[in-house]
């Protein structure tokens, strides 16, 4: 369990669409106590950012024996979450913890830009207790620089694969690197999804358009592969080749006659007249 006091990296909730559980089909397959188990692990899923892949702090959390929790999670619950990066993970879920974390940075940053823009630039007012050294009066307002807190750049916990597209961004830092551990954690969440063909696209369209802050560069990519999940793209038909090279009829290539005929209708006429009998003359 985690101590009350660690930090969240996501909000204490997340959104729960009833009608979406109810017709999914692992659900409608399992048995009243598989439902609560899976709620269960949803929650703790939510609140550690994963779940452990051992099985016997599993059986804990559920508060079962090992042995009943080895029946569980052989039956349909084993089937709701996918081994990523050293934990269980449950794909909608995660996408859910994607929105709110891109939704939270979005907010934050409105603030920021809101608070920029009414205090960015009033002047400090004088310390507490400065006078003149030769009397009672305060000293003149003088601004104090408020020192700027340096950013720490953000470590991808990806960073020690390898790099597999390099993102320009606005702002510091001025790149983003997407590494090939979120390629392969991404290709477990949306399934037959070509991510990475799908983010050289959005790679084009940054290119084309501008970029992203590279804080919200993955907030970006995963709504660009929620689009192509909901919209596949077409795969092309390839167009059939023409068995004959162009301009060439195909009348031309039964024409027996020697030399050949100027178009079809002139060689059907002699084909013909070929067949007739000739008069004998005496």
């Amino acid at each position: 369990m985690p101590s009350p006091k660690q930090k969240r990296t996501t909000g204490p909730a997340f959104q729960f669409y009833a009608s979406d559980f109810l017709g999914d089909d692992k659900v409608h397959r399992m048995t009243l106590t598989e439902v609560g188990a899976y709620i269960k692990l949803l929650a703790f899923s939510w609140n550690l950012d994963g779940l452990p892949v051992d099985h016997d702090k599993l059986a804990s959390m559920l508060g079962v024996p090992r042995s009943r929790f080895d029946r569980l999670w052989d039956g349909v619950l084993g089937e709701c979450f996918l081994e990523l990066s050293g934990r269980y993970r449950n794909p909608r879920l995660e996408l859910e913890r994607a929105k709110q974390v891109s939704n939270s940075q979005r907010q934050s940053n409105k603030a920021n830009s809101r608070w920029n823009k009414e205090h960015g630039h009033a002047a400090a007012m004088p310390r507490d207790g400065a006078r003149q050294a030769s009397g009672n009066a305060l000293l003149s307002p003088i601004p104090i620089p408020t020192p700027k807190k340096e950013r720490k750049p953000t470590v991808s916990r990806h960073a020690t694969t390898a790099e597999v597209l390099t993102f320009p961004t606005k702002g510091d830092p001025q790149t983003w690197v997407l590494y090939d551990g979120q390629v392969q954690e991404w290709a477990g969440l949306f399934v037959g999804i070509d991510i990475l063909g799908e983010c050289k696209r959005a790679l084009a369209w940054v290119h084309a358009n501008g970029g992203k802050t590279a804080s919200g560069m993955p907030a970006f990519l995963v709504r660009w592969l929620n689009t192509a999940t909901d919209k596949p793209r077409l795969a092309s038909v390839a167009t059939p080749q023409r068995s004959r090279p162009l301009g060439v009829p195909s009348w031309q290539d039964n024409c027996p006659h020697t030399p050949a005929c100027a178009n079809a209708n002139h060689c059907l006429g002699r084909q013909i007249e070929d067949r007739q009998p000739r008069e004998v003359i005496q």
